[in-house]
């Protein structure tokens, strides 16, 4: 004997998942749209310099990650950016002997935050990108690393500005106290 709850909860989610896969595709076809506006509008010549940002994450998951921070900039020109920031940093790394982990990442927020996806409201905070990881628990080493790189060669004769953000306040650490090493 077919049971009617059962039915209509399996009606409801099926129902969800359509609409979900509507939303997110839709949602992936204006980013695809965009990119492909990025790069037909791009002229490295309007670029007058590189900047990056870092959120430091150190006293949460040690996971701290950076981008370019220019809207813009179409991702594939943010990829090969942070690939150069990238062989610089693992330059520095070595150098100076650091206890970090450095790598790169394409993130599709759209996949950590999928409630986001079709509501109206929320959904401008989602965006996909390239990013720079740098695994550590080590606040000075992140910082050693970080300021070098403002030191990086020149990207298409363009020089980098490379911020640390704290992930608390979004304020430059420059403009604040250092957290506590214990923080």
């Amino acid at each position: 004997m077919a049971n009617p709850y059962k039915d209509k909860m399996k009606q409801i989610r099926k129902e969800g998942r359509e609409d979900y896969i509507r939303d997110l595709t839709a949602w992936r076809n204006r980013m695809d749209d965009l990119q492909r506006s990025r790069e037909k509008a791009f002229n490295i010549g309007d670029i007058k310099q590189w900047l990056i940002g870092f959120w430091d994450q150190t006293h949460t998951d040690g996971i701290s990650y950076g981008y370019v921070e220019m809207n813009k900039i179409p991702n594939i020109i943010c990829c090969n950016v942070l690939i150069h920031l990238l062989t610089h940093a693992k330059q520095i790394k070595e150098e100076q002997r650091l206890d970090l982990t450095i790598g790169l990442r394409f993130r599709d927020f759209s996949a950590e935050q999928p409630e986001m996806v079709g509501d109206d409201t929320l959904e401008f905070g989602l965006f996909q990108r390239w990013e720079i990881t740098i695994q550590t628990k080590d606040r000075e080493a992140l910082t050693t690393l970080i300021t070098e790189l403002n030191n990086a060669p020149d990207f298409s004769d363009k020089a980098f500005e490379v911020n640390r953000w704290l992930f608390f306040g979004g304020l430059k650490e420059e403009n604040h106290a250092p957290l506590p090493a214990n923080a």
